[in-house]
């Protein structure tokens, strides 16, 4: 290990020192050094944390989706009951001065279902 170390410090100091100071890391080195430390030491618990926190995201994030695709299909389902009650009504109606009224009135409640299918 401490002659991997060796012969990595001179490019380290290389790539280092090649870096504009604006840049450049604002930590100092012990403290680096001791955070390195401490990874090397009792490493194995922050690796079971980050395998904890990843199992947590997973879990969540296909909460998520489930809940997504819940939403997508009784929005589907809404939209697809809506278009055959506008087709039945549409197709009920025989006077055409009714009919204006009628398409006019859907067209409002099939604008409110896509508000109100926006909002959740």
């Amino acid at each position: 290990m401490q002659k991997l170390w060796w012969r990595i410090q001179p490019k380290n100091l290389k790539i280092r020192t090649s870096f504009p100071r604006t840049l450049q890391q604002r930590l100092p080195p012990e403290l680096l050094s001791s955070l390195a430390s401490s990874l090397v030491e009792g490493g194995g618990q922050v690796f079971e944390i980050v395998a904890a926190l990843t199992d947590l995201q997973n879990a969540s994030e296909k909460a998520h989706f489930r809940r997504r695709a819940e939403l997508q299909r009784s929005h589907a389902d809404e939209r697809r009951d809506f278009d055959g009650r506008y087709r039945a009504a549409v197709a009920e109606e025989e006077r055409p001065e009714q009919l204006m009224a009628l398409t006019q009135a859907l067209d409002r409640e099939k604008e409110e279902m896509r508000r109100k299918q926006v909002r959740k």
